[in-house]
Protein backbone atom coordinates (compact mmCIF):
# COMPACT_ATOMS: atom_id res chain seq x y z
CA UNK A 1 0.00 0.00 0.00
CA UNK A 2 1.35 3.44 -0.96
CA UNK A 3 1.89 6.44 1.26
CA UNK A 4 -1.20 8.21 2.58
CA UNK A 5 -2.26 11.26 0.54
CA UNK A 6 -2.04 14.79 1.90
CA UNK A 7 -5.73 15.57 1.30
CA UNK A 8 -8.88 13.45 1.49
CA UNK A 9 -11.96 14.94 -0.22
CA UNK A 10 -15.43 13.53 0.39
CA UNK A 11 -18.26 13.61 -2.14
CA UNK A 12 -21.50 12.19 -0.70
CA UNK A 13 -24.08 11.76 -3.45
CA UNK A 14 -27.64 10.65 -3.99
CA UNK A 15 -29.24 10.47 -7.45
CA UNK A 16 -26.57 12.84 -8.79
CA UNK A 17 -26.09 11.29 -12.23
CA UNK A 18 -26.49 14.63 -14.06
CA UNK A 19 -24.30 16.85 -11.85
CA UNK A 20 -21.64 14.53 -10.47
CA UNK A 21 -19.31 14.66 -13.47
CA UNK A 22 -18.55 18.35 -12.79
CA UNK A 23 -17.74 17.65 -9.13
CA UNK A 24 -15.37 14.79 -10.00
CA UNK A 25 -13.88 16.57 -13.01
CA UNK A 26 -12.99 19.51 -10.78
CA UNK A 27 -11.05 17.10 -8.57
CA UNK A 28 -9.19 15.69 -11.57
CA UNK A 29 -8.32 19.25 -12.62
CA UNK A 30 -6.67 20.19 -9.30
CA UNK A 31 -3.18 21.67 -9.52
CA UNK A 32 -2.49 19.98 -6.16
CA UNK A 33 -2.40 16.31 -7.08
CA UNK A 34 -1.66 14.49 -3.79
CA UNK A 35 -5.27 13.70 -2.93
CA UNK A 36 -7.79 10.90 -2.61
CA UNK A 37 -11.46 11.38 -3.47
CA UNK A 38 -13.94 9.41 -1.35
CA UNK A 39 -17.30 9.13 -3.08
CA UNK A 40 -20.15 7.60 -1.09
CA UNK A 41 -23.25 6.73 -3.12
CA UNK A 42 -26.06 7.07 -0.59
CA UNK A 43 -28.41 4.48 -2.09
CA UNK A 44 -28.98 6.16 -5.46
CA UNK A 45 -31.74 4.78 -7.67
CA UNK A 46 -30.65 6.48 -10.92
CA UNK A 47 -27.45 5.93 -12.91
CA UNK A 48 -25.11 7.46 -10.33
CA UNK A 49 -23.31 4.24 -9.42
CA UNK A 50 -22.86 3.25 -13.06
CA UNK A 51 -21.41 6.70 -13.81
CA UNK A 52 -18.95 6.39 -10.93
CA UNK A 53 -17.54 3.18 -12.43
CA UNK A 54 -16.41 5.16 -15.47
CA UNK A 55 -13.97 7.43 -13.63
CA UNK A 56 -10.68 5.60 -14.09
CA UNK A 57 -8.33 7.13 -11.51
CA UNK A 58 -6.72 5.20 -8.63
CA UNK A 59 -7.13 8.21 -6.35
CA UNK A 60 -10.92 7.84 -6.50
CA UNK A 61 -12.32 5.42 -3.93
CA UNK A 62 -15.97 4.40 -3.92
CA UNK A 63 -18.45 3.09 -1.41
CA UNK A 64 -22.09 2.26 -2.09
CA UNK A 65 -24.76 2.28 0.63
CA UNK A 66 -27.53 -0.21 -0.09
CA UNK A 67 -30.30 2.20 0.97
CA UNK A 68 -30.53 5.97 1.31
CA UNK A 69 -29.34 6.72 4.85
CA UNK A 70 -29.04 10.52 4.71
CA UNK A 71 -26.16 12.95 4.47
CA UNK A 72 -25.02 12.52 8.07
CA UNK A 73 -24.49 8.80 7.52
CA UNK A 74 -22.85 9.28 4.10
CA UNK A 75 -20.39 11.87 5.42
CA UNK A 76 -19.55 9.72 8.44
CA UNK A 77 -18.85 6.80 6.09
CA UNK A 78 -16.54 8.95 3.96
CA UNK A 79 -14.71 10.22 7.05
CA UNK A 80 -14.08 6.64 8.13
CA UNK A 81 -12.50 5.96 4.72
CA UNK A 82 -10.21 9.00 4.84
CA UNK A 83 -6.45 8.55 5.21
CA UNK A 84 -5.14 12.06 4.50
CA UNK A 85 -3.73 14.80 6.71
CA UNK A 86 -6.53 17.17 5.72
CA UNK A 87 -10.22 16.72 4.96
CA UNK A 88 -12.10 18.62 2.27
CA UNK A 89 -15.51 18.22 0.67
CA UNK A 90 -17.40 18.81 -2.56
CA UNK A 91 -21.17 18.42 -2.79
CA UNK A 92 -22.31 16.35 -5.75
CA UNK A 93 -24.07 19.29 -7.43
CA UNK A 94 -21.14 21.69 -6.92
CA UNK A 95 -17.54 21.94 -8.14
CA UNK A 96 -14.27 23.55 -7.09
CA UNK A 97 -11.68 25.79 -8.74
CA UNK A 98 -8.47 24.05 -9.94
CA UNK A 99 -6.37 25.87 -7.31
CA UNK A 100 -8.70 25.22 -4.37
CA UNK A 101 -6.67 22.51 -2.65
CA UNK A 102 -3.28 24.12 -3.26
CA UNK A 103 -4.50 27.45 -1.89
CA UNK A 104 -6.06 25.97 1.24
CA UNK A 105 -3.22 23.56 2.06
CA UNK A 106 -0.83 26.51 1.87
CA UNK A 107 -3.10 28.51 4.20
CA UNK A 108 -3.14 25.78 6.85
CA UNK A 109 0.63 25.50 6.59
CA UNK A 110 0.88 29.28 7.05
CA UNK A 111 -1.58 29.46 9.96
CA UNK A 112 -0.38 26.68 12.23
CA UNK A 113 -2.91 27.55 14.96
CA UNK A 114 -5.93 27.11 12.68
CA UNK A 115 -7.83 23.84 12.72
CA UNK A 116 -9.53 24.64 9.43
CA UNK A 117 -9.59 27.07 6.54
CA UNK A 118 -12.70 28.22 4.70
CA UNK A 119 -13.08 30.29 1.54
CA UNK A 120 -15.75 32.43 -0.05
CA UNK A 121 -18.02 30.69 -2.57
CA UNK A 122 -19.19 31.58 -6.06
CA UNK A 123 -22.99 31.27 -6.30
CA UNK A 124 -24.43 30.09 -9.61
CA UNK A 125 -27.89 30.08 -11.15
CA UNK A 126 -29.67 27.26 -12.93
CA UNK A 127 -27.61 27.77 -16.10
CA UNK A 128 -24.31 27.71 -14.25
CA UNK A 129 -23.68 31.45 -14.44
CA UNK A 130 -22.18 33.26 -11.45
CA UNK A 131 -24.80 35.48 -9.80
CA UNK A 132 -22.95 36.46 -6.63
CA UNK A 133 -20.60 35.44 -3.89
CA UNK A 134 -21.09 34.29 -0.32
CA UNK A 135 -18.74 33.96 2.63
CA UNK A 136 -15.68 35.81 3.97
CA UNK A 137 -14.91 39.23 2.52
CA UNK A 138 -11.35 39.45 3.85
CA UNK A 139 -8.57 37.16 5.00
CA UNK A 140 -8.45 36.73 8.77
CA UNK A 141 -7.77 34.28 11.57
CA UNK A 142 -10.72 33.81 13.94
CA UNK A 143 -10.44 32.42 17.45
CA UNK A 144 -12.61 29.49 18.55
CA UNK A 145 -16.22 30.39 19.34
CA UNK A 146 -16.82 30.88 23.05
CA UNK A 147 -20.56 30.13 23.06
CA UNK A 148 -23.10 28.07 21.20
CA UNK A 149 -24.28 29.62 17.95
CA UNK A 150 -24.45 29.31 14.20
CA UNK A 151 -21.24 28.59 12.35
CA UNK A 152 -19.46 31.71 11.14
CA UNK A 153 -18.06 30.13 7.95
CA UNK A 154 -19.15 27.84 5.10
CA UNK A 155 -18.81 24.08 5.52
CA UNK A 156 -18.74 23.24 1.82
CA UNK A 157 -15.64 25.30 1.03
CA UNK A 158 -13.66 24.25 4.11
CA UNK A 159 -10.49 22.21 4.51
CA UNK A 160 -9.79 20.80 7.98
CA UNK A 161 -6.91 19.17 9.76
CA UNK A 162 -7.91 15.53 9.97
CA UNK A 163 -7.58 15.38 13.76
CA UNK A 164 -10.11 18.21 14.11
CA UNK A 165 -12.52 16.47 11.73
CA UNK A 166 -12.30 13.13 13.52
CA UNK A 167 -12.65 14.80 16.91
CA UNK A 168 -15.95 16.37 15.83
CA UNK A 169 -17.35 13.61 13.62
CA UNK A 170 -20.64 13.68 11.70
CA UNK A 171 -23.91 12.83 13.43
CA UNK A 172 -25.31 9.87 11.49
CA UNK A 173 -28.84 10.60 12.74
CA UNK A 174 -29.02 13.94 10.88
CA UNK A 175 -30.40 13.75 7.35
CA UNK A 176 -30.11 17.56 7.09
CA UNK A 177 -27.77 20.14 8.64
CA UNK A 178 -25.15 17.54 9.52
CA UNK A 179 -22.62 20.09 8.23
CA UNK A 180 -23.93 22.73 10.64
CA UNK A 181 -23.70 20.34 13.59
CA UNK A 182 -20.18 19.34 12.54
CA UNK A 183 -18.94 22.94 12.35
CA UNK A 184 -20.51 23.86 15.70
CA UNK A 185 -18.35 21.16 17.29
CA UNK A 186 -15.22 22.08 15.33
CA UNK A 187 -15.45 25.83 15.94
CA UNK A 188 -15.92 25.46 19.70
CA UNK A 189 -12.40 23.99 19.85
CA UNK A 190 -10.47 25.31 16.87
CA UNK A 191 -9.45 28.63 15.33
CA UNK A 192 -10.33 29.16 11.67
CA UNK A 193 -8.55 30.88 8.80
CA UNK A 194 -10.87 32.64 6.34
CA UNK A 195 -9.95 33.40 2.72
CA UNK A 196 -11.83 36.04 0.73
CA UNK A 197 -11.30 34.78 -2.83
CA UNK A 198 -13.99 32.30 -3.95
CA UNK A 199 -12.73 28.85 -4.95
CA UNK A 200 -15.88 26.75 -4.43
CA UNK A 201 -18.92 26.88 -6.73
CA UNK A 202 -22.24 26.50 -4.94
CA UNK A 203 -25.37 25.86 -7.03
CA UNK A 204 -27.81 27.46 -4.61
CA UNK A 205 -30.67 29.17 -6.53
CA UNK A 206 -33.58 26.86 -7.20
CA UNK A 207 -32.22 24.13 -4.93
CA UNK A 208 -33.97 25.26 -1.75
CA UNK A 209 -37.69 24.50 -1.45
CA UNK A 210 -39.64 25.30 1.71
CA UNK A 211 -39.81 21.60 2.59
CA UNK A 212 -36.00 21.46 2.57
CA UNK A 213 -35.86 24.70 4.54
CA UNK A 214 -38.28 23.36 7.16
CA UNK A 215 -36.27 20.12 7.46
CA UNK A 216 -33.12 22.16 7.93
CA UNK A 217 -34.67 24.17 10.78
CA UNK A 218 -35.98 20.99 12.40
CA UNK A 219 -32.42 19.66 12.33
CA UNK A 220 -31.18 22.91 13.89
CA UNK A 221 -33.54 22.38 16.81
CA UNK A 222 -32.16 18.88 17.21
CA UNK A 223 -28.59 20.23 17.16
CA UNK A 224 -29.26 22.94 19.73
CA UNK A 225 -30.97 20.45 22.05
CA UNK A 226 -27.60 18.69 22.50
CA UNK A 227 -26.37 21.72 24.47
CA UNK A 228 -29.47 22.24 26.64
CA UNK A 229 -27.72 21.34 29.89
CA UNK A 230 -24.52 23.17 29.07
CA UNK A 231 -26.08 26.44 27.85
CA UNK A 232 -29.83 26.34 28.67
CA UNK A 233 -30.65 30.03 28.05
CA UNK A 234 -28.59 30.21 24.88
CA UNK A 235 -30.19 27.02 23.60
CA UNK A 236 -33.66 28.43 24.27
CA UNK A 237 -32.84 31.67 22.44
CA UNK A 238 -31.37 29.96 19.38
CA UNK A 239 -34.27 27.51 19.20
CA UNK A 240 -36.80 30.36 19.33
CA UNK A 241 -34.91 32.18 16.58
CA UNK A 242 -34.91 29.06 14.41
CA UNK A 243 -38.67 28.64 14.78
CA UNK A 244 -39.24 32.32 14.00
CA UNK A 245 -37.06 32.18 10.86
CA UNK A 246 -38.82 29.05 9.69
CA UNK A 247 -42.17 30.81 9.92
CA UNK A 248 -40.83 33.83 8.03
CA UNK A 249 -39.71 31.53 5.22
CA UNK A 250 -43.07 29.75 5.32
CA UNK A 251 -44.85 33.05 4.70
CA UNK A 252 -42.41 34.13 2.00
CA UNK A 253 -42.69 30.87 0.08
CA UNK A 254 -46.47 31.00 0.36
CA UNK A 255 -46.36 34.49 -1.15
CA UNK A 256 -44.03 33.40 -3.94
CA UNK A 257 -41.10 35.34 -2.48
CA UNK A 258 -39.00 32.41 -1.25
CA UNK A 259 -36.30 32.58 -3.94
CA UNK A 260 -35.98 36.34 -3.46
CA UNK A 261 -35.39 35.87 0.27
CA UNK A 262 -32.80 33.14 -0.36
CA UNK A 263 -31.01 35.44 -2.83
CA UNK A 264 -30.33 37.91 -0.02
CA UNK A 265 -27.77 35.46 1.33
CA UNK A 266 -25.22 36.46 -1.30
CA UNK A 267 -23.65 39.71 -2.48
CA UNK A 268 -22.45 40.90 -5.91
CA UNK A 269 -19.12 39.53 -7.13
CA UNK A 270 -16.32 41.83 -8.29
CA UNK A 271 -15.07 41.88 -11.88
CA UNK A 272 -11.91 40.07 -10.72
CA UNK A 273 -13.98 37.34 -9.04
CA UNK A 274 -16.15 36.90 -12.13
CA UNK A 275 -13.05 36.58 -14.33
CA UNK A 276 -11.55 33.98 -11.98
CA UNK A 277 -14.81 32.04 -12.03
CA UNK A 278 -14.93 32.09 -15.83
CA UNK A 279 -11.37 30.79 -16.05
CA UNK A 280 -12.05 28.00 -13.57
CA UNK A 281 -15.28 27.02 -15.32
CA UNK A 282 -13.51 26.84 -18.67
CA UNK A 283 -10.79 24.57 -17.26
CA UNK A 284 -13.20 22.21 -15.50
CA UNK A 285 -15.56 22.26 -18.48
CA UNK A 286 -12.72 21.11 -20.74
CA UNK A 287 -12.05 18.23 -18.37
CA UNK A 288 -15.74 17.24 -18.46
CA UNK A 289 -15.71 17.32 -22.25
CA UNK A 290 -12.55 15.21 -22.33
CA UNK A 291 -14.09 12.62 -20.03
CA UNK A 292 -17.28 12.41 -22.06
CA UNK A 293 -15.32 12.06 -25.32
CA UNK A 294 -13.27 9.22 -23.86
CA UNK A 295 -16.38 7.46 -22.57
CA UNK A 296 -18.03 7.77 -25.97
CA UNK A 297 -15.25 5.73 -27.56
CA UNK A 298 -15.21 2.98 -24.94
Amino acid sequence: MGAAPTVSVMIPCFNAEHSLRWAVASMLEQTFTDWECLIVDDGSTDGTWELLQRFNDPRIRLQRLRVNCGRGWARAAALEMATGQFLGMVDADDWIYPDKLSTQVAALQRFADAGLVSSAMAITDGSGEMVGRQGPSREELRAPLTRLGHSDLPHASSLLRMEAAREAGYDRSLRFSEDRDFLVKVRRRHAACLLASPNYVYAQPGSMSFSKMAASYAAQLQIFSKYRREEPLRTLLLSAQAVAKREVYRGCYAAGLGERLVAQRWTPASAVEVAAFEGARAAVGCRVTSLESRWATQ
